[in-house]
């Protein structure tokens, strides 16, 4: 996918903080970030082939470098989720565009709490209690009424679409 270059921030370097998507083996190394909140291996697009990079689970509080931009966070569920059958899955929205995030829980306190330390400003948090286990139908019925009512009652238009609608995600 083509990027313009003010939508891409180039020679970051990971300590560990980030993994393959792929594998999830932790990554070292230098990766650039796009304006969607993926990752990719290499200092620029040009360095190719760029793998895609996702916050390593030990990584609680993803910001961008300095600290202040929520970035993609993917919150997974644990054995105790699928016990119980569900957990809380965070986003946020840009405030004055359909620019959505995954975050973690730390991020989304920070925005909840308008810790300076965040640009709270800029965004909207919201969080969805997503269900994991039953019947395949049951899922996703249950997480596309749970997605429509979110975006109906928060207007979060095209929110489904940035969830790709995948309602059946780790069931």
């Amino acid at each position: 996918m083509y990027y313009p270059k003010s939508q891409i921030q180039e020679n970051l370097s990971s300590n560990g903080d980030l993994s393959y998507k792929s594998s999830g083996t932790p990554y070292y190394g230098f990766y650039y970030r796009v304006s969607t909140g993926k990752y990719f291996t290499g200092k620029t697009p040009q360095d190719g082939p760029n793998e895609e990079l996702i916050p390593s689970p030990d990584s609680p509080t993803v910001l961008d470098e300095e600290g202040k931009v929520p970035v993609y966070y993917l919150n997974t569920p644990i054995d105790q989720d699928y016990q119980f059958g569900s957990f809380i899955r965070y986003f946020c929205k840009k405030a004055n565009e359909l620019i959505y995030i995954e975050i973690s829980k730390q991020t989304f306190d920070k925005l909840i709490n308008k810790d300076p330390k965040i640009y709270w400003e800029l965004y909207v948090p919201f969080s969805i209690k997503w269900k994991l286990t039953g019947s395949r139908e049951a899922v996703y019925k249950t997480n596309k009424n749970l997605v429509e009512l979110t975006i109906q009652n928060q207007k979060l238009y095209q929110f489904d679409n940035y969830l790709k609608k995948d309602y059946l995600k780790f069931w």
